[in-house]
């Protein structure tokens, strides 16, 4: 005799789907879900009827078994200028189990990479009120990386003065004469303005030679993004790790200059994400 309600499979924890405490897909976030055996060490695994993933019952993101608050730890640290040994000892003296050297590598490409794209798409959107001043600060800058074979490679930064946004980065594999005119051309594509540049010409971002206090402090952070590349293996891996460290200092990185705001903020730019814990959770 029929009951009159649908029969739930056997192990389904979705029977009342808005019960509160119900697990839901860390995929596809549907509440059709039933236990899937356990771990050797005993969590509890899931699996999604609707899309088929099989996950954990734990705070980590999808295929991972760090929770995301680890995850985005790791990235701040290491945007930061932590170095990968660091970064780990600090976790265990946090009482956390340590990540390997390799995992710790692969969650900033992965992370970084996810949060570049997503903010390429929101960049590409029409900003409505781009607030950056009218004069900006170019710095040339000395890379340090075990990538390019024990040879410097260099970069040109174009830094907003008022607002402090970097609005772009080169990178350069010689030192190339042309550099400042080519950056200077990307951050005019980037902001529709043709402003009067302030050009500060670095042979090594460790040897201030600055010509104001302005261009000492976009100097100071670069000088923090010189310890961040030094371990990059490969001039991909630079290129993204720049990119990553440009949505660090621009997004993530309040500044007591501009009254504790973030360079985004101040220049009112479209943001996808205010944290690398969004990254992580958004990715």
């Amino acid at each position: 005799m029929s009951t009159g309600f649908k029969q739930t499979p056997q192990g389904d924890l979705s029977a009342s789907p808005h019960r509160p405490g119900n697990p839901t897909c860390k995929r596809c976030g549907g509440s059709w879900v039933v236990r899937h055996g356990t771990t050797r060490t005993g969590t509890q695994r899931l699996r999604c009827k609707a899309c088929g993933v099989t996950f954990l019952d734990n705070a980590a993101p999808p295929r991972m078994r760090y929770p995301a608050e680890t995850i985005a730890a790791v990235l701040q640290g290491f945007y930061e200028g932590a170095t990968l040994k660091e970064i780990a000892d600090g976790l265990e003296v946090r009482g956390e189990k340590a990540p390997t050297l390799a995992n710790i590598h692969r969650w900033i490409v992965r992370f970084t990479a996810s949060a570049v794209d997503a903010q390429k798409d929101v960049e590409a959107l029409p900003e409505p009120s781009l607030a950056v001043g009218d004069a900006w600060v170019a710095i040339e800058s000395r890379i340090e990386s075990r990538a390019f074979g024990g040879q410097p490679a260099w970069s040109w930064d174009v830094f907003d003065s008022r607002t402090g946004y970097l609005l772009c980065s080169q990178l350069f594999l010689s030192r190339y004469a042309g550099g400042h005119n080519s950056a200077l051309g990307e951050a005019e594509r980037v902001t529709g303005k043709t402003p009067t540049p302030t050009p500060t010409k670095k042979v090594d971002v460790a040897q201030w030679e600055s010509a104001s206090e302005t261009a000492q402090r976009f100097e100071r952070y670069l000088h923090t993004r010189g310890r961040v590349l030094a371990a990059a293996h490969s001039a991909r891996i630079v290129r993204l790790v720049m990119a990553g460290w440009r949505i660090d200092y621009n997004l993530f990185r309040p500044q007591p200059e501009l009254g504790g705001l973030t360079p985004a903020k101040k220049a009112k730019v479209n943001e996808r994400f205010g944290s690398w814990a969004q990254v992580v959770a958004l990715s």
